[in-house]
Protein backbone atom coordinates (compact mmCIF):
# COMPACT_ATOMS: atom_id res chain seq x y z
CA UNK A 1 0.00 0.00 0.00
CA UNK A 2 2.83 2.41 0.82
CA UNK A 3 4.48 1.77 -2.56
CA UNK A 4 1.19 2.44 -4.34
CA UNK A 5 0.95 5.78 -2.58
CA UNK A 6 4.55 6.85 -3.32
CA UNK A 7 5.48 5.21 -6.64
CA UNK A 8 4.78 8.15 -8.97
CA UNK A 9 5.77 11.09 -6.74
CA UNK A 10 8.91 11.64 -8.80
CA UNK A 11 6.74 12.58 -11.76
CA UNK A 12 4.92 15.40 -9.99
CA UNK A 13 6.14 18.96 -10.58
CA UNK A 14 7.39 19.60 -7.03
CA UNK A 15 9.78 16.60 -7.23
CA UNK A 16 10.26 16.03 -10.95
CA UNK A 17 13.72 16.47 -12.44
CA UNK A 18 13.79 16.81 -16.22
CA UNK A 19 15.71 13.99 -17.82
CA UNK A 20 15.46 11.71 -14.77
CA UNK A 21 13.24 8.65 -14.98
CA UNK A 22 10.27 9.16 -12.70
CA UNK A 23 10.69 5.71 -11.10
CA UNK A 24 14.24 6.57 -10.04
CA UNK A 25 13.19 10.02 -8.86
CA UNK A 26 10.24 8.54 -6.98
CA UNK A 27 12.61 6.11 -5.26
CA UNK A 28 14.79 8.99 -4.07
CA UNK A 29 11.81 11.02 -2.85
CA UNK A 30 10.22 7.98 -1.15
CA UNK A 31 13.46 7.02 0.59
CA UNK A 32 13.67 10.43 2.28
CA UNK A 33 9.97 10.33 3.17
CA UNK A 34 10.22 6.85 4.70
CA UNK A 35 13.36 7.73 6.67
CA UNK A 36 11.69 10.87 8.00
CA UNK A 37 8.85 8.63 9.23
CA UNK A 38 11.35 6.28 10.89
CA UNK A 39 9.87 3.45 8.88
CA UNK A 40 11.26 -0.03 9.54
CA UNK A 41 14.31 -0.67 7.31
CA UNK A 42 12.95 -3.95 5.91
CA UNK A 43 9.69 -2.25 4.94
CA UNK A 44 11.65 0.66 3.43
CA UNK A 45 13.73 -1.71 1.31
CA UNK A 46 10.67 -3.58 0.09
CA UNK A 47 8.78 -0.38 -0.75
CA UNK A 48 11.79 1.12 -2.54
CA UNK A 49 12.27 -2.08 -4.56
CA UNK A 50 8.63 -1.87 -5.68
CA UNK A 51 8.95 1.79 -6.63
CA UNK A 52 12.31 1.52 -8.39
CA UNK A 53 11.17 -1.44 -10.51
CA UNK A 54 7.55 -0.64 -11.21
CA UNK A 55 8.05 0.06 -14.92
CA UNK A 56 10.54 -2.55 -15.96
CA UNK A 57 10.58 -6.24 -16.74
CA UNK A 58 13.69 -6.81 -14.64
CA UNK A 59 13.42 -10.28 -13.16
CA UNK A 60 15.86 -9.46 -10.36
CA UNK A 61 13.37 -8.06 -7.89
CA UNK A 62 11.26 -9.28 -5.02
CA UNK A 63 7.97 -11.10 -5.47
CA UNK A 64 6.23 -8.04 -4.03
CA UNK A 65 7.91 -5.81 -6.61
CA UNK A 66 6.84 -8.18 -9.39
CA UNK A 67 3.25 -8.11 -8.14
CA UNK A 68 3.35 -4.33 -7.89
CA UNK A 69 4.86 -3.99 -11.37
CA UNK A 70 2.16 -6.23 -12.84
CA UNK A 71 -0.59 -4.25 -11.09
CA UNK A 72 0.85 -0.97 -12.35
CA UNK A 73 1.09 -2.31 -15.89
CA UNK A 74 -2.45 -3.67 -15.85
CA UNK A 75 -3.67 -0.28 -14.70
CA UNK A 76 -2.52 1.16 -18.04
CA UNK A 77 -4.45 -1.39 -20.09
CA UNK A 78 -8.13 -1.66 -20.91
CA UNK A 79 -10.56 1.19 -21.30
CA UNK A 80 -9.08 3.00 -18.29
CA UNK A 81 -5.66 2.83 -19.95
CA UNK A 82 -6.99 4.41 -23.12
CA UNK A 83 -8.81 7.14 -21.22
CA UNK A 84 -5.67 7.91 -19.21
CA UNK A 85 -3.74 8.53 -22.40
CA UNK A 86 -6.45 10.64 -23.97
CA UNK A 87 -6.89 12.71 -20.82
CA UNK A 88 -3.18 13.54 -20.59
CA UNK A 89 -2.77 14.42 -24.25
CA UNK A 90 -5.61 16.88 -24.64
CA UNK A 91 -6.27 17.64 -28.33
CA UNK A 92 -3.52 15.25 -29.44
CA UNK A 93 -5.58 12.26 -30.49
CA UNK A 94 -2.97 10.88 -32.90
CA UNK A 95 -0.35 10.93 -30.14
CA UNK A 96 -2.79 9.29 -27.76
CA UNK A 97 -3.43 6.47 -30.19
CA UNK A 98 0.29 5.97 -30.72
CA UNK A 99 0.82 5.86 -26.97
CA UNK A 100 -2.03 3.37 -26.49
CA UNK A 101 -0.65 1.10 -29.21
CA UNK A 102 2.81 1.28 -27.64
CA UNK A 103 1.35 0.19 -24.31
CA UNK A 104 -0.43 -2.72 -25.99
CA UNK A 105 2.92 -3.84 -27.37
CA UNK A 106 5.10 -3.22 -24.32
CA UNK A 107 3.13 -4.07 -21.21
CA UNK A 108 2.43 -7.77 -21.85
CA UNK A 109 6.16 -8.35 -22.30
CA UNK A 110 6.97 -7.05 -18.81
CA UNK A 111 4.28 -8.93 -16.89
CA UNK A 112 5.47 -11.74 -14.62
CA UNK A 113 2.48 -13.76 -13.52
CA UNK A 114 0.19 -15.91 -15.65
CA UNK A 115 -2.89 -14.44 -14.01
CA UNK A 116 -1.65 -10.95 -14.96
CA UNK A 117 -1.06 -12.08 -18.54
CA UNK A 118 -4.59 -13.47 -18.73
CA UNK A 119 -6.07 -10.22 -17.40
CA UNK A 120 -3.96 -8.30 -19.91
CA UNK A 121 -5.37 -10.32 -22.83
CA UNK A 122 -8.93 -9.31 -21.94
CA UNK A 123 -7.98 -5.68 -21.38
CA UNK A 124 -6.06 -5.53 -24.67
CA UNK A 125 -9.01 -7.00 -26.56
CA UNK A 126 -11.18 -4.27 -25.04
CA UNK A 127 -8.60 -1.70 -26.17
CA UNK A 128 -8.61 -3.01 -29.74
CA UNK A 129 -12.41 -2.97 -29.76
CA UNK A 130 -12.48 0.64 -28.60
CA UNK A 131 -9.76 1.70 -31.06
CA UNK A 132 -11.64 0.02 -33.90
CA UNK A 133 -14.84 1.82 -32.96
CA UNK A 134 -12.94 5.10 -32.72
CA UNK A 135 -11.39 4.54 -36.15
CA UNK A 136 -14.78 3.69 -37.59
CA UNK A 137 -16.51 6.74 -36.12
CA UNK A 138 -13.69 9.08 -37.13
CA UNK A 139 -13.67 7.66 -40.66
CA UNK A 140 -10.03 6.59 -40.28
CA UNK A 141 -8.91 10.18 -39.68
CA UNK A 142 -6.77 9.08 -36.73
Amino acid sequence: MIAAFLHDWGGYPQWKIDGMDHALRSTIVAEKYLKDLNCDVEIQNNVLDCIKNHHNGNNDKSTEAKLFSDADGLDFLGIVGILRDFSTKDREMKNSIISVKNRIEKIPSILFFNSSKELAKKKIQDMYNMLNLFEEESFGLY
